[in-house]
């Protein structure tokens, strides 16, 4: 027979081994609960962006004049006003990190960066009028979205122009983000202006 001293620290043993084994078991959980709802929330995201609504406000928002949103229409505000709320929304998730950065950039990287472009000056008018607060999240991700996608594209993992499909003489890039004046102003790039 053994030792109780030795029974008690082989019970220990097993315990300890038992509750790190429940301990790992249920960090692999939480990983893949994570997985799930980050799966869960881009397949939300991307009903909103391939609705006919949101198809409809993306085909308006690239063919406005950027520079004269004081004379859109009803209808060119409100479907930059609703674009924006859902990037605000999509922002929020993507800086939580419930939604990774590069798996938006790679779905809807395009069509956020051409839809920044469009709608800067009129959501640096807004700003003016709203306070610092409007669209703060879109304005925090927008520099790093551009930064993320400079990256990719010197990897050849992301094209370093986008074209707008109305537009064929309008391309964006990263440089242009970085030396458009209304796109500059409406990025916050971790400081609020």
């Amino acid at each position: 027979m053994r030792d109780p001293a030795q029974l008690n620290l082989l019970a220990a043993l097993a315990s300890a081994l038992a509750g790190m084994g429940s301990a790992l078991a249920a960090a692999f959980m939480i990983r893949l609960q994570r997985r799930w709802s980050s799966a869960d929330a881009l397949l939300r995201i991307a009903e909103v962006f391939e609705s006919a609504a949101f198809r409809k406000y993306k085909s308006i928002i690239y063919r406005l004049d950027r520079n004269a949103f004081s004379t859109w229409n009803e209808e060119e505000v409100a479907s930059v006003n609703a674009w924006c709320a859902h990037l605000d929304i999509v922002s929020v998730l993507i800086q939580s990190r419930q939604i990774s950065k590069v798996a938006f950039l790679n779905l809807y990287g395009d069509v956020t960066l051409r839809t920044i472009y469009q709608i800067a000056p009129y959501c640096n008018h807004q700003l003016a009028l709203r306070g610092k607060q409007f669209l703060l999240p879109l304005r925090l991700l927008a520099g790093d979205l551009v930064r993320t996608w400079k990256r990719r594209a010197h990897k050849k993992r992301y094209p370093l122009q986008i074209g707008f499909p109305d537009q064929p003489r309008l391309r964006v890039s990263p440089d242009l983000f970085d030396s458009d004046d209304a796109v500059l102003a409406f990025r916050a790039d971790g400081a609020i202006r």
